[in-house]
């Protein structure tokens, strides 16, 4: 997977109308904002090793999801992409361990390709990529917020805001416990 990857960097890179060093320079400029979307800190990898973990990642999904666009699969593309593994890397996506903030991909992404983005905002490659999961959530509000990709579907999946049931949240007061609800007869 990561020769996979580099290889899309590098057509990333081909293909950015941006030098990779401002591409760079952004991300290190939103380094912070982004490690302050995870509950855990990465102690292990230093200023350079994430940026470049970050520009890795977000230049694949750029990519991969530009060319399930375009269609425009090169040879090497299609020896690997066999339906299996597409699918496989689709549930990658959603996978909570495996979330790029939202706003970090995007933002590389305009600065990329100024010129694409105007009319294939990367929303919309986001929206085309999923829209599988698309059950009830009829059309992007630019004041929904997307955190990532497992947030995206669970807006796709819920219902327009004006449609869900109103009424106040309240915190569970007591929780049982599987030995108390074993003894009033619920199987677990």
């Amino acid at each position: 997977m990561e020769r996979f990857k580099l290889r899309y960097l590098k057509s990333f890179r081909d293909r950015a109308e941006t030098e990779l060093e401002d591409i760079v320079s952004t991300i290190n400029g939103a380094e912070e904002s982004v490690r302050e979307c995870y509950s855990e800190t990465i102690p292990y990898l230093d200023s350079d090793e994430y940026v470049k973990m970050i520009l890795l990642d977000a230049s694949f999904i750029i990519e991969y999801f530009w060319k399930n666009k375009t269609l425009n699969w090169t040879d090497e593309d299609q020896e690997i992409l066999e339906p299996w593994f597409c699918n496989t890397m689709q549930m990658d996506f959603i996978l909570l361990e495996n979330q790029l903030p939202f706003f970090i991909i995007e933002k590389i992404y305009d600065i990329a390709f100024p010129s694409l983005s105007k009319n294939y905002p990367f929303i919309g490659l986001t929206f085309r990529q999923f829209k599988y999961y698309k059950v009830q959530f009829s059309q992007y509000s630019p004041s929904t917020k997307i955190l990532h990709f497992t947030d995206l579907v669970r807006n796709l999946c819920m219902p327009p805001s004006e449609r869900r049931p109103k009424g106040e949240s309240q915190k569970m007061k007591e929780m049982y416990s599987a030995t108390q609800l074993d003894e009033v007869g619920l199987k677990l």
